[in-house]
């Protein structure tokens, strides 16, 4: 996929993570992001052609795109199985969804049926109230809970870095995924500079290298979120991380993307709601 838009001039801002839970640590995880201009159709459908997406994907992304500010799309690899997932960001909400519902998304594995989920934020504020949402979203693991908050009392306190909390809550049929996110892109931290992953990998039985060997692969990028909870598989960690220069060139050229079939030079911004 990042051949695909560098190869149509189309600028992309590039998110990274890796995900750490009891069934192992899932690398190789890779999001683009795409700002959507009025007249993106020809951007969506060949974003949509390029990762193969399903038709009833296709459908759904195509009839929502225009009422959302953001596309963007992705892949991970885990136990060996690649999984695609494309999402719709709306700042404000989709309406006809719950109150702050800000991304819609369809993921799907090869000859499998795409899965439909949405991503709603509650906004976390008081110590109290971040506390209460940890522990809904990791009763089963107290060590868990209790190492990240105080890997979040440190990211917030010590390092001053002004961090904000939400809770994360994911719907997809059959699972309910909740956890708390921790915003950490105002100002980012280097890599280098966060501790206690180290803890938290333990807190969650897994292996410290391979924590060391992740930290070592992105030792010059920047942590902008963190997230911890629970899903089907059990409780997790995310860590997602960025390339310095790419924070300032989010992709401002996707208006002017022509497409293979059409041209189309001039975009019109989406005037932000």
């Amino acid at each position: 996929m990042s051949t695909f838009f560098a190869a149509n001039g189309i600028g992309v801002r590039n998110l990274h993570s890796f995900r750490l839970s009891s069934d192992g640590l899932a690398a190789d995880r890779l999001v683009l992001s795409l700002p959507l201009a009025v007249n993106s159709s020809v951007l969506v459908a060949d974003t949509l052609s390029e990762l193969a997406a399903p038709r009833s994907v296709s459908e759904a992304v195509t009839a929502l795109f225009p009422h959302a500010h953001e596309l963007h799309v992705g892949h991970e690899t885990h136990l060996g199985e690649v999984r695609w997932k494309v999402y719709l960001e709306r700042r404000n909400g989709f309406e006809g969804e719950e109150p702050g519902t800000v991304f819609l998304a369809w993921k799907w594995k090869t000859a499998s049926q795409p899965i439909r989920s949405t991503y709603r934020w509650v906004p976390l504020g008081s110590t109290e109230s971040r506390s209460s949402a940890l522990g809904m979203a990791l009763d089963d693991n107290p060590e868990l809970k209790r190492v990240l908050v105080r890997v979040v009392d440190n990211m917030q306190l010590g390092r001053n870095c002004g961090a904000e909390f939400d809770r994360l809550v994911v719907r997809e049929p059959s699972i309910q995924r909740v956890s708390v996110d921790i915003d950490t892109s105002t100002p980012r931290i280097p890599v280098g500079e966060l501790t206690g992953l180290l803890d938290l990998a333990s807190a969650l039985g897994l292996e410290s290298d391979a924590i060391e060997n992740e930290l070592h692969a992105v030792r010059t990028n920047h942590i902008v979120r963190m997230a911890a909870g629970t899903s089907i598989s059990g409780p997790f960690v995310t860590v997602y991380h960025q390339p310095f220069d790419t924070h300032h060139r989010h992709a401002s050229q996707a208006g002017s993307y022509s497409g293979r079939s059409q041209s189309d030079a001039r975009k019109t911004p989406r005037e932000r709601q």
